[in-house]
């Protein structure tokens, strides 16, 4: 009775374990190694003593370094990661958690200029010669400043300077804004080009191949004689465009439109 009871439990253990016999450690074991390879499950790490292990994740609690979970996709090759769990003679382990030790947040203030901006998806482009190009998410929680005077997103522009403080993960290439300060210097521009689309008190005017968004709202428009214009009068002709922009912006405010166009 008692050889046929243990042959029924190592049969039911060969069954478990695929036809594969494997030794436990006596019990649970704390491991710290690098991702070596991700295949959802298992995660295959090395230790500082060179040795792989495959960690079975599929009962295992998944957590960053402090402690908020996350799922076996979060895990990517080249993160440290602290593995706990029943340690077979195979190398492979029965994880009871792994804790990805370097997923956490960073915080940090980052300056540079604004090269492009993503309207609807409410995220620009950030470039300094510390961080190079920086992509920075905002939310409906970010706060915005231009100047010190409060705005909205929407006023950010091209060729604005900004001071970011945000959070990021693993790269200083993608940031989510807590708040976002905004400066802006305006320069004298001074254009000569065609009107090529007129759009209430907006025009778009091709100078030397650029396109630039010319707002005549506040400006004085005058005739190639110098007499007053109204806005009506403007047709898709030459014209002098004199008025402020950011550097590296085409968005133009205009103070004073003249026509070039000859009266016959």
């Amino acid at each position: 009775m008692y050889i046929r009871k243990t042959l029924c439990i190592l049969t039911l253990f060969w069954a478990a374990v695929g036809g594969v016999a494997r030794v436990a450690a006596a019990s649970e074991t704390t491991l710290v190694g690098v991702v070596t390879a991700q295949y959802a499950n298992p995660v295959v790490f090395r230790t500082r003593a060179a040795v792989v292990y495959r960690a079975e994740a599929s009962y295992a609690l998944l957590a960053r370094r402090n402690g908020s979970a996350i799922t076996v996709t979060d895990i990517i090759v080249g993160d440290k990661v602290e593995v706990r769990g029943q340690v077979w003679s195979d190398n492979s382990i029965s994880a009871s958690s792994i804790r990805d030790l370097t997923l956490y947040t960073h915080a940090g203030t980052f300056n540079g200029k604004i090269i492009s901006i993503d309207y609807s998806g409410r995220s620009f482009e950030l470039r300094s010669a510390q961080n190079l190009i920086q992509t920075i998410h905002t939310t409906m929680a970010t706060s915005f400043t231009r100047n010190g005077g409060v705005v909205a997103f929407q006023d950010l522009q091209v060729g604005m300077t900004a001071s970011i403080h945000g959070t990021w993960e693993r790269s200083k290439a993608v940031i989510v804004a807590d708040t976002v300060r905004a400066r802006v210097r305006l320069l004298n521009i001074d254009i000569t080009g065609e009107i090529a689309m007129k759009n209430g008190s907006a025009l778009t005017v091709v100078s030397n191949g650029v396109l630039y968004g010319v707002d005549v709202n506040n400006a004085v428009l005058r005739s190639k004689n110098n007499k007053v214009m109204y806005l009506t009068e403007l047709g898709l002709e030459p014209v002098r465009v004199w008025g402020k922009h950011i550097a590296e912006s085409t968005n133009i405010t205009a103070v004073r439109v003249k026509s070039l166009r000859t009266v016959k």
